[in-house]
């Protein structure tokens, strides 16, 4: 039976009881790959020293789960392969060597990119260290681009989740995927004639319902969301924001809201259950998705958001603008600036036949990027990369 060989960027978490933690998201994901891959799933993982920041992390049991899970220490080793039909590996400096050591025993591979050159280096501008720190991590991260370009020419493909990779690399390696990564099936996908229902709030003379969903973190521009809406609140903008979602800067933003007058319009509403609570709310009550995200990361909330015919404006990191070449699902405004953003916001409060096309388109967009489609997509990929006898 032909084995599909996952080596992830994810590592696993240190939990309690010397118990590891992984998250639901990339189990859930693992579960797709199942559906529609004809063999075994085994996934080698390396074990992290810092605790998990993400809102889904859970226990690993391994009785349970969707795949054979082992562990591994450093750099991958030809033994490590052996037992694979085909390799998928992240594109990560632990990978550089995965490509040629699979040509090496005649075993195809594929890589995963999601973070552009550039993404990683607006990851490390929001770092808070001293400059000579941030440059010697930018000399690593141009080495390390030098590296993934070989171990890319090498590859039998590259899978690319987000346009800003896929334009990055697509030359490198003819055999390259594009895709929009996320977890939200066809069944959850917000129907037509809810839409429509939703729409009807837009006819009434009645505040903008904003919503922002992710870690409260500088680098998701969660920082941003308070100086939004004062400038909203300045252009006399009828509108409220929903904040989901839990971080750092939670705290601060808290005593912003009471210091700043918001509490009327701004609400921090916590972490929600992605499908039976944080889903409904969206598509219940929500007119457009704030995205202040500062660098390209390729992000499931822009599909998942879709998904809901909610549109987006954001700043134009290259994943949204990336998004934006492909569909007229929402606007953008230059990075970091929030007053353009506001300013993008207020006309759209006042435009909402505009707002509304642009939720049909999202829905739109998002069908043909169901979890349903892309890993159908992904699967074939690596299925015409088998020697016709596996």
């Amino acid at each position: 039976m032909k084995t599909l060989l996952i080596l992830p960027t994810l590592v696993l978490s240190p939990g309690k009881n010397g118990k590891h933690q992984i998250t639901k998201k990339f189990v859930d994901g693992i579960f797709q790959y199942k559906q529609y891959w004809q063999g075994e799933i085994e996934v080698l993982m390396r074990v992290g020293n810092k605790q998990s920041t993400n809102l889904d992390a859970m226990d690993v049991d391994y009785e349970t789960l969707p795949f054979k899970l082992g562990i591994i220490q450093g750099q991958i080793r030809a033994d490590d392969l052996k037992s694979a039909s085909i390799v998928l590996a992240s594109g990560t400096h632990e990978n550089n060597n995965v490509s040629a050591l699979s040509q090496s025993l005649h075993i195809p591979c594929v890589y995963i990119t999601e973070y552009s050159l550039k993404t990683n280096f607006q990851i490390i501008n929001t770092f808070k260290i001293n400059f000579l720190l941030k440059l010697r991590k930018w000399f690593w991260l141009l080495n390390q681009e030098f590296k993934l370009k070989k171990a890319l020419k090498k590859a039998s493909g590259i899978q690319c989740n987000g346009t800003p990779t896929y334009e990055a690399y697509h030359k490198i390696n003819a055999n390259a995927l594009l895709y929009f990564d996320n977890r939200i099936s066809l069944d959850k996908f917000i129907s037509l004639e809810h839409l429509n229902t939703r729409f009807k709030y837009l006819d009434q003379d009645t505040p903008l319902r904003l919503a922002f969903s992710g870690r409260l973190i500088e680098i998701k521009g969660a920082d941003h969301l308070i100086k939004l809406a004062i400038e909203l609140k300045r252009l006399n903008t009828p509108f409220t924001m929903s904040i989901f979602g839990s971080g750092q800067l939670a705290e601060k933003m808290t005593s912003d809201i009471v210091a700043y007058g918001l509490t009327e319009q701004v609400k921090l509403e916590g972490v929600l259950d992605f499908e039976t609570e944080l889903l409904p709310r969206i598509q219940n009550s929500v007119d457009l998705f704030v995205c202040c995200h500062r660098q390209g990361d390729p992000s499931c909330t822009y599909i998942e958001t879709l998904a809901c015919g909610v549109p987006i404006v954001g700043y134009a990191n290259e994943a949204f603008a990336g998004i934006l070449k492909y569909a007229e699902i929402g606007l953008s405004a230059p990075m970091d600036d929030y007053v353009k953003l506001a300013r993008i916001i207020n006309t759209l409060a006042e435009d909402r036949d505009k707002l509304k096309n642009f939720g049909l388109n999202a829905l739109s967009f998002a069908k043909e990027h169901t979890v349903e489609n892309v890993f159908i997509k992904r699967i074939k990929h690596l299925d015409n990369l088998l020697p016709n006898e596996t």
